[in-house]
C-alpha cells in the first residue's frame, strides 16, 4: 500500500510539473522555416539540424546547447537548424538528465541530431542520436522551425 501511495505521489507531482510548464516553443517566420528546408549549406560551414519529432512528452521543453551556450528549447515536432565552422561540436540536450553527442562536422554537409524523450523519474530525460541525411530531410521537413526565446500559449 505504501509503495502504491508513492507511485501516486510521483504521478501527481509530475503531472503538476508538465501542466505547469510551457509546451510550446518561438517559431520562426515562414519564410525562415522554408529557407532552412532548402538543406542549401555555405561550402565553408556545416549545418546542424537539431530536430525533435515526437509527440511523446508533448508537455515538455527540453534545452538544447552547443558548445556550452544555449541555442534555445525544443518542443514537439520543432527543429532548429544552426550554421557551424568544420571541426569538433558538442550537442547537449537538457531535461531530467543530460545527454551529449560530439559531432565532426565537415565543411558543405548537413547534419540532423534527433532529440527524443527517454522515460525519466519525474518528467522525461533527453537522448540525442545523429541520424542518416536522407531521413532527417523528410523529418524536418514535416517540423516547425524553433528560435531562442520565451514560449508561445
Amino acid at each position: 500500500m505504501v509503495r502504491l501511495h508513492k507511485l501516486f505521489t510521483i504521478i501527481a507531482i509530475s503531472s503538476a510539473a508538465i501542466l505547469s510548464g510551457c509546451a510550446s516553443v518561438k517559431t520562426a517566420s515562414t519564410s525562415a522555416d522554408a529557407k532552412a528546408k532548402t538543406f542549401v549549406t555555405n561550402p565553408n560551414q556545416a549545418k546542424l539540424y537539431i530536430y525533435r519529432n515526437e509527440f511523446m512528452g508533448a508537455a515538455l521543453r527540453m534545452a538544447v546547447e552547443l558548445n556550452g551556450k544555449e541555442i534555445g528549447k525544443t518542443g514537439p515536432k520543432s527543429y532548429f537548424a544552426v550554421d557551424v565552422a568544420p571541426g569538433k561540436h558538442n550537442i547537449v540536450s537538457k531535461a531530467e538528465n543530460d545527454t551529449s553527442l560530439e559531432v565532426m562536422a565537415e565543411a558543405g554537409k548537413n547534419y540532423f541530431i534527433r532529440q527524443y524523450i527517454k522515460l525519466g523519474v519525474l518528467v522525461g530525460g533527453a537522448g540525442l542520436e545523429l541520424m542518416d541525411e536522407n531521413l532527417g530531410k523528410t523529418e524536418v521537413a514535416k517540423l516547425q522551425m524553433a528560435v531562442k526565446g520565451s514560449c508561445s500559449r
